[in-house]
């Protein structure tokens, strides 16, 4: 669940922006067969792994901010996505350039909103849009796990450069959608990466965790790279807390009554 995180923000806002749905398109992998191990003891390693102490998981709330890099050497954009959560039902992701917010996505109990700073406009989300964003919060949500999440998932495993991986092909509950596939090291139990393609316009994403750090006691990806076709957006952690003081006014739309 940590891992997901930690990329999700621009392909769910991407998903909600188009409406559609996901196909199932891997990386090349080798050797796909059953896997050696059951999926609820794959989930305990998981958990193991990135939370040993349980820290994550009996959270009440977090903080996370992230430098987002887009664009070529010659022409780079730079963000920061700022993560808000607070147990029970509030998440909130706000992507900052030069400091002042552009765009974000606010969850909060049963009801979700896009949030577009430049239009000063907040479109609250219907139908499939909502239930995607549903499923956005409880990857977000410490104790959540991906069999609740997921109604159904096919556990493999699979060889990818001479590495050997769990793949585990999850399939969402929105009706006709298809799996998202997860690739977990066989060794360390550890997310390498998560892939799927738009249906509606064959864009790919890729999401592959490069490098793992030990922030408050949990093992998250501190840099990880997400490549959609021909873009690729860099993501590295530079605050992680858990349990901060949140506002209730972290979790309140803008108002955009008032002009300029």
């Amino acid at each position: 669940m940590i891992i997901l995180r930690l990329f999700m923000l621009p392909v769910i806002c991407a998903m909600l922006a188009t409406g559609c749905s996901m196909v199932n398109d891997a990386p090349q992998e080798e050797d796909v067969g059953p896997a050696d191990i059951s999926l609820d003891v794959l989930q305990k390693r998981m958990k193991e792994a990135t939370d040993p102490k349980k820290l994550f998981r009996n959270a009440d709330s977090y903080v996370m901010d992230q430098l987002l890099v887009t664009g070529n050497d010659g022409d780079k954009d730079l963000f920061m996505i700022v993560t808000r959560y607070q147990k029970p039902n509030k998440l909130s992701i706000t992507r900052l350039e030069n400091g002042l917010p552009v765009a974000g996505q606010l969850i909060k109990d049963d009801k979700a909103w896009l949030i577009d700073y430049k239009a000063r406009k907040c479109t609250p989300l219907e139908g499939k849009s909502l239930k995607l964003a549903r499923t956005l919060f409880e990857i977000g949500n410490p104790s959540a796990t991906y069999s609740k999440i997921f109604p159904e998932i096919k556990l493999l495993q699979c060889r990818i450069d001479s590495r050997f991986y769990y793949k585990m092909i999850c399939t969402p509950g929105e009706k006709g959608a298809n799996p998202l596939n997860i690739y977990v090291g066989k060794n360390n139990f550890l997310v390498k990466q998560v892939s799927f393609v738009r249906k509606v316009d064959g864009m790919r994403y890729d999401a592959i965790m490069d490098q793992y750090g030990l922030y408050e006691g949990v093992m998250i990806a501190k840099k990880l790279t997400v490549k959609m076709n021909d873009t690729t957006q860099l993501y590295k952690v530079v605050k992680y807390k858990l349990n901060p003081e949140l506002s209730m006014k972290d979790f309140e739309l803008p108002d955009f009554s008032n002009p300029e």
